[in-house]
C-alpha cells in the first residue's frame, strides 16, 4: 500500500523530523541527517515581511 505522505515518497532513506526552537520562532526541518546548527550573534533583519505559508496563513 502507498503512504499519502510526500515524505515516505521521497525515497528509500528514513527520514528524520527535528523542532528548532529560536527566541520567536519554531522550525520544523526534516532530514536524512542530523541537522548542524550554528549559533550566530547576528541580528535578525524583521523589515523582510513573510508570504502566505502552510503554516502562517
Amino acid at each position: 500500500m502507498q503512504s499519502d505522505s510526500i515524505v515516505d515518497q521521497t525515497g528509500p532513506d528514513e527520514i528524520l523530523g527535528y523542532y528548532i526552537w529560536t527566541e520567536d520562532q519554531t522550525v520544523f526541518v526534516l532530514a536524512t541527517a542530523d541537522p548542524e546548527v550554528l549559533i550566530s550573534d547576528e541580528k535578525s533583519n524583521t523589515s523582510i515581511v513573510r508570504g502566505d505559508t502552510y503554516f502562517s496563513q
